[in-house]
């Protein structure tokens, strides 16, 4: 019975003297230390978040986009000659910063759930064969402040070629471009038509004389 109270005496000394020296480990300045660097690293890492979160709130990235490329479709119809606009249309810096954007915004709210609801309404889509799961995406913000950007961009890029390639074969592209700006593919359609019925005015003005 004493060597049972002696060891139960000795284990229990030993364990105190464990948690004394653990409670005075955790309170050392070294450790005091370390952990409030933890905890401003994760305070670090949760602030980053949060402001990126808030830099790419949907209507913020919606409202930045449209008014960014207004200015660009207001060069190309109204002053097409000028150097200006030649300059600004062909440096592909606008269409770099564009595209950063748009990754830069997928990612951010990819990494939130995103891509995992657009995947599930495609499987579902072609599972049922209908678009209501699509289209019921587009309730979200961020679906659709993302499309908005992606259709801009294209739109965007399908101007710029008919822009450049007027100027080149000497072509009114006013229309073709205001026809990109609402209504995409169709302004590149429109150009088609423009350059080869400029193309047989040409020739049979050189047929004729």
């Amino acid at each position: 019975m004493r060597v049972a109270c002696v060891c139960s005496s000795l284990l229990g000394f030993a364990t105190l003297q464990r948690s004394v020296h653990t409670a005075q480990h955790a309170w050392s300045p070294r450790c005091v230390l370390q952990t409030r660097q933890t905890k401003n690293r994760t305070l670090g890492r949760q602030t980053i978040v949060s402001t990126a979160f808030t830099a790419f709130h949907p209507q913020l990235v919606f409202n930045t986009v449209t008014l960014a490329v207004m200015p660009i479709y207001g060069l190309m119809i109204a002053f097409p000659k000028t150097q200006l606009t030649k300059s600004v249309v062909s440096s592909p810096r606008f269409y770099t910063v564009g595209s950063l954007l748009y990754l830069a915004a997928l990612a951010v709210w990819g990494s939130d759930g995103l891509l995992g609801s657009v995947w599930e309404a495609c499987k579902q889509c072609l599972a049922d064969q209908q678009v209501t799961a699509f289209a019921a995406l587009f309730q979200c913000p961020k679906v659709t402040a993302l499309t908005w950007t992606h259709l801009l961009l294209l739109d965007l890029c399908v101007a710029r070629h008919v822009y450049l390639d007027g100027l080149r074969k000497q072509v009114v592209t006013l229309h073709s471009i205001v026809l990109c700006f609402m209504f995409g593919p169709t302004g590149l359609l429109s150009h088609m038509f423009t350059s080869k019925a400029a193309q047989g005015r040409q020739d049979s003005k050189l047929s004729s004389a």
